[in-house]
């Protein structure tokens, strides 16, 4: 519990002295010691809980103590100028049924074929079923993140709803079949 403890009030020292020296535009001595700190802080951590999970709620802590800091040191300004209107393409989303469209081509239909393209393709490789199957599953998310990222950052995304469709058809047909 006492090394827990160290582990937390190290990591909040380190990342106030790694913000410190941010908001100064320099100290390389401050850079230096918020780093020791922070490598201080690891280790207490690795010793209250252990390499396996001390690692990770170190990591996890250096994030939490970098979001607060960071978020302490936020500033709000207002604006010099109005924004600008900026032309609008046809479905972009500006009205709530081109937002719903992108939706529902972004998250279902891309998502349904990702998992039935991941099927099909690991299907095809060697090995056993179970490694094939979790190639899949770990797959399928990067996947269906590129096909939703396809579908928004296209500006016509009927076009990749058509191939997004053509895709999940073959795919369902090749693992049906």
């Amino acid at each position: 519990m006492l090394a827990a403890g160290l582990a937390i009030l190290l990591g909040l020292g380190g990342g106030y002295a790694l913000f410190a020296a941010w908001r100064r535009r320099g100290g390389w001595g401050l850079v230096a010691l918020g780093w020791a700190l922070l490598l201080a802080a690891t280790l207490a951590s690795v010793a209250a809980a252990g390499p396996e999970f001390g690692i990770a709620y170190a990591l996890l802590g250096l994030s939490a103590i970098g979001t607060v800091f960071v978020g302490w040191g936020m500033e709000t300004r207002p604006a010099r100028r109005a924004p600008v209107e900026r032309d609008r393409l046809p479905g972009d989303g500006a009205d709530w049924r081109g937002a719903l469209a992108r939706f529902l081509l972004a998250v279902p239909l891309a998502g349904i074929a990702a998992a039935l393209a991941s099927v099909m393709v690991t299907g095809w490789l060697p090995g056993e079923n179970a490694d094939r199957h979790a190639l899949a599953i770990l797959g399928m998310p990067v996947v269906w993140g590129a096909a939703a990222w396809w579908v928004l950052a296209d500006a016509r995304p009927w076009r990749a709803a058509s191939v997004l469709t053509g895709t999940a058809a073959v795919a369902a047909l090749a693992v049906l079949a």
